[in-house]
Parts: C-alpha cells; sequence; structure tokens
C-alpha cells in the first residue's frame, strides 16, 4: 500500500521517513531506511507574515525604512514611533530569550536593525535572513534544535504591523543508530543504544485505500530494556548496559557495563582506587564538618580571632581609660600652674609696692 512509514527516534524525537510505493521489493525498502537515518538536517523556520516595502509587492529587505513597510495586500502596516517590537523564544539549545526594540525614528530606523536584533536574541548559531519579503532562521549546523521565535508590535501608535508565526520549513536532526535490514526475508528494525529511554516509534501514514502497513509491523512504540541487579549484593540502579551503584551504599558511584545476556551471577571483579578516586575522599572529608576537617578548622580560627578580638577592645578600652585619666592629670596641672603664676605676679607687685614706698 502507498503509504509513509515513519520511524521516530525516542531519545532525540526525530523522524524518519520513506514513502512506500507498490512493487518495492525488501531491499529497496531497507537500503531507503538507511539511507534516511544517515540523512541529516538543517533547521530552517520562516515566518508566515511578508514584509513588502511598498504598495506594488516590492519585497522587504534590511534597508527598507519601518515607515515604509506594507502588508501582502498592499496596506501600510503604519508603524509609528513609540512602538516596541518584542523578541521572545527559545535558542536551539532550549534557552530562554526575550528582546525589545524601541521604535524610535521610522524615518531612519530599517528592518536591518530588527534582523540584528534577532541575531542577537537567537544566537551566533543561526543566520536570520530576508527571503523574499519573510523573515528566515536558518541553523548554521545540522541537527535538531529547540528554536522557537516569536515577533510582535504593540502597536501603540495604532498600526497593524504582524509578522504572523515563524514555522519550521525544515524540522532539524542529526543521523540516528537504527539499522534496518533483512532477516530471513522479513523487514527488522533495531535500534543500537541500549535502554529504556532509547527505542523508536513506528507509525504509518495512509496514502493508499486501506492505511495498511502492508509490511508486517505494527505501529507503536519499541524500547530497549534497562539492566538489572546488584553489585556486590548492594543495590544499583540500571541504564542501559550500565549499572550503578546507589548513593548511600558501599558502591555508591561504581559503574558497570554489562554486555551479556544472562541473568544470574555475572562473575566476579577486584576493585581498588587510583589516586584520583584516594583525593577525592580525603577533600570529601576535608570539606565535611566536624573536628580535622577545613569547616572545623576554620571555625576554630574564627573562635581564636574572636578572642583576641575581645581581648584587643579590652586593652583599647583601658588605654582609653588611661588616656583620659592622664588628660584630667594634666589639665589639673595646668590649673594648679595657672594659679601659681598669678600668685608668682601677685608677690611681685607687692614687692614692687613694698620698693616704691621705701624710696619715698
Amino acid at each position: 500500500t502507498a503509504d509513509t512509514l515513519t520511524i521516530k527516534d525516542l531519545a532525540t524525537e526525530s523522524e524518519y521517513s520513506i514513502e512506500l510505493s507498490d512493487g518495492m521489493t525488501l531491499e529497496e525498502i531497507t537500503s531507503a531506511l538507511t539511507a534516511e537515518f544517515a540523512e541529516t538536517k538543517v533547521h530552517q523556520a520562516q515566518a508566515t507574515g511578508g514584509m513588502y516595502s511598498d504598495a506594488l509587492g516590492t519585497a522587504a529587505t534590511d534597508s527598507t525604512l519601518l515607515q515604509d513597510l506594507y502588508d501582502a495586500g498592499g496596506t501600510s502596516f503604519g508603524v509609528t514611533n513609540g512602538d516596541v517590537l518584542t523578541i521572545s523564544g527559545t535558542r536551539r539549545d532550549g534557552v530562554s530569550f526575550f528582546q525589545e526594540l524601541a521604535v524610535t525614528d521610522i524615518t531612519t530606523q530599517t528592518l536591518g536593525e530588527l534582523r540584528s536584533a534577532i541575531v542577537t536574541a537567537v544566537g551566533s548559531s543561526e543566520t536570520v535572513t530576508w527571503e523574499g519579503g519573510l523573515l528566515t532562521v536558518t541553523a548554521q549546523e545540522a541537527g535538531r534544535s529547540s528554536l522557537d521565535l516569536s515577533i510582535g508590535s504593540n502597536n501603540a501608535g495604532g498600526g497593524s504591523l504582524t509578522f504572523g508565526t515563524v514555522d519550521a520549513l525544515t524540522v532539524g536532526r542529526g543521523s540516528v543508530d537504527i539499522l534496518a535490514s533483512d532477516a530471513g526475508g522479513q523487514l527488522s528494525l533495531s535500534h543500537e543504544d541500549f535502554g529504556s529511554t532509547r527505542g523508536f516509534e513506528v507509525s504509518f501514514t495512509a496514502g493508499g485505500g486501506d492505511g495498511t502497513g502492508s509490511l508486517g509491523l505494527t505501529a507503536g512504540t519499541y524500547a530497549g530494556t534497562d539492566v538489572i541487579g546488584t553489585i556486590g549484593g548492594h543495590a544499583a540502579t540500571g541504564d542501559g548496559q550500565m549499572l550503578t551503584g546507589d548513593d548511600d551504599t558501599a558502591v555508591a558511584g561504581l559503574m558497570l557495563m554489562y554486555k551479556g545476556a544472562d541473568t544470574g551471577l555475572a562473575g566476579t571483579m577486584t576493585f581498588s582506587r587510583g589516586i584520583g578516586s584516594v583525593m577525592e575522599q580525603v577533600a570529601s572529608f576535608l570539606l565535611e564538618s566536624g573536628p580535622g576537617t577545613i569547616t572545623g578548622i576554620v571555625e576554630r580560627m574564627g573562635e581564636n580571632v574572636a578572642r583576641i578580638n575581645d581581648r584587643i577592645d579590652d586593652i583599647e578600652f583601658r588605654l582609653e581609660k588611661k588616656r583620659a585619666s592622664l588628660i584630667q592629670r594634666f589639665a589639673k596641672m595646668e590649673e594648679a600652674l595657672a594659679m601659681a603664676q598669678q600668685q608668682s605676679q601677685w608677690l611681685a607687685a607687692q614687692f614692687g609696692l613694698l620698693s616704691t614706698g621705701g624710696e619715698s
């Protein structure tokens, strides 16, 4: 049946599709799937609202002034000073952004200035252009992208500027480790990664009369399993082929890869710590709290510093009292000296009178 076979990778949610046609051989199907699984795509998104530089439908470019923007019907958007354009969404890596561009002079500001603001917002991993008046964002490298972009205007001046929605033209993706093969005349699909979060989803889009897959594959989700077991009798958690010792156990953080298929005792191993692990243990102890740790030493040093500061405060207090006492004594000495000088002057005056009286 002329259906579309789509395989979605569970880990990345990237989709890979081929068109099935009547008469295709199993070899042709496996070859088409193999080529599809290996093909990477560059993510590209484009706005649905076009920008035009005149009422005749001339596509706008970087040099188009904001005052000269028209819609597809030849009506001016009526951009005015005081309008605020908003740029929001998420970058390729999923980091959110929000930016505003204030319209201050429609006679000098251009779409190029808006494009520059968008480049700043979405990051250097994207190329932003005007394609036929449509804002277009293209990733510089192939691979899955979380890019989501929205551009709007508050149209504070009563205009009608809109860029529409920014939709994906091509969804970015990388290659995927899914193998399509001929297993005894049957189409076989297998994921080369292990674990319950790795696998794929099979679906068919009807193109013929009944929409049946016609390949013996049932539409649905197929996932791997995680290894289950213990390490030396201690609890451990599996992720694919990796078994990791649980926290608060004697094997916490120890990771083993199991490549077998048998259950039960898988074997024995000898474990010894390298210098890096020993240093990590010593560092962990030193960074804990309690006697002998860095925290404990810092606390004791803090206590010693506090005691020394208390002694300094006490000495400074006593010195201040001593200084005040000396100043008081000095003041009294000054008073006594002044009184002595007054008495000396009085006595000198008396002697002068006596001397004058004797001569007369």
